[in-house]
C-alpha cells in the first residue's frame, strides 16, 4: 500500500495506539522547535493532566 495520499496516511495514523501518535507528534514538533522546549511542554502537560487526580486523592486523604 502506498502512503502517498492523505487518506492512506490518516488511516494508518488512526490505527496507531495513542502513545505512538503522541510520540510522532512530539517528533514532528522537534523538527520545528528546540527539543528541550518540546520535552518541557510535554512534561508540563503530562503533570497538569494528572493534577485533578492528585487533588482528589489529597482531598480524600484529608477526610480520613
Amino acid at each position: 500500500m502506498s502512503l502517498t495520499n492523505k487518506e492512506n496516511v490518516d488511516r494508518v495514523m488512526q490505527g496507531l495506539p495513542p502513545e505512538a501518535r503522541a510520540a510522532l507528534n512530539v517528533m514532528s514538533q522537534m523538527q520545528q522547535r528546540p527539543p528541550e522546549d518540546v520535552l518541557r511542554d510535554e512534561i508540563k502537560n503530562y503533570i497538569e493532566g494528572r493534577l485533578p487526580r492528585i487533588r482528589k486523592f489529597a482531598r480524600n486523604w484529608n477526610r480520613e
